[in-house]
């Protein structure tokens, strides 16, 4: 288990300055009441209990997440929204709350109801759903499916590596939503700090792209931490992209399996 407290105490205490300066900020944000409610009291507990097997059977009962949406079919309305609620928050919510990793169309129902009001419902009306067109209405829907699509694929890519770096070589890898959404940091195990990255200039390469590095919040920590950025190959358009053993044994050989 993983609580918001083990996060605080082995990254934003010893990060130092930035991280908890950048902790501060994201306390300060207006409408985040929410998010910092769901986050600060966080448990990741089921995530320790998947299993290779459990991923293999979802990712075989799973329907393609982007269908025939094609990557011309995006919308800037649509891709360049923000909301408080990150994909991360509602992936690992659904996880523990529901205790079973979704399919594509089992996470899709969830957003569109029991959820819908974090994201769904304010990315409506900022697109003006109620006034659009039925043609209108048509794109949007492709639009949607577009971003989520792609947004479900990351959250289990990144689930399938937690997992096999757990189950095939032991590595208690941490965990947590706060060191995910706000401090860049998709794993960390004692004074390694992981960075996953797919190739892709807009949110990630290497040291560039628009998602922030974690050595922004966290290179001043005393002890310093050692911070890995790990490129996974892609796999094919609409595929879950799952790391080659070779990839992982590598990252697992990095942490010391």
């Amino acid at each position: 288990m993983t609580t918001f407290e083990t996060c605080r105490l082995e990254l934003l205490e010893r990060g130092g300055l930035p991280a908890q300066t950048a902790y501060r900020r994201w306390l300060q944000r207006p409408g985040y009441g929410a998010v910092h409610r769901l986050v600060q009291h966080f448990e990741h507990r089921y995530l320790a209990e998947i299993s290779c097997d459990l991923l293999n059977d979802v990712r075989a009962r799973s329907e393609h997440a982007l269908g025939t949406v094609a990557a011309s079919e995006q919308l800037p309305e649509v891709e360049d929204w923000t909301t408080p609620f990150a994909f991360q928050h509602l992936f690992h919510w659904y996880l523990e709350q529901e205790r079973q990793v979704p399919t594509w169309q089992e996470f899709r129902a969830w957003l569109n109801g029991p959820s819908a009001e974090f994201f769904i419902g304010p990315l409506l009306l900022h697109v003006h759903w109620a006034e659009s067109s039925p043609d209108r209405k048509v794109r949007l829907r492709r639009a949607f499916q577009w971003r989520l699509g792609k947004f479900y694929y990351s959250a289990m890519r990144e689930l399938e590596l937690l997992v096999q770096l757990r189950a095939q070589y032991g590595l208690p890898v941490r965990y947590h939503l706060l060191a995910d959404v706000l401090l860049r940091t998709d794993f960390w195990l004692g004074d390694d700090v992981i960075c996953v990255y797919f190739a892709n200039p807009r949110y990630r390469d290497q040291h560039g792209g628009r998602k922030p590095p974690a050595a922004q919040f966290l290179g001043q920590a005393d002890p310093p931490f050692r911070i890995h950025h790990i490129a996974i190959e892609r796999q094919g358009f609409g595929n879950f992209w799952v790391a080659s053993p070779a990839s992982v044994a590598a990252l697992a050989r990095i942490l010391g399996a």
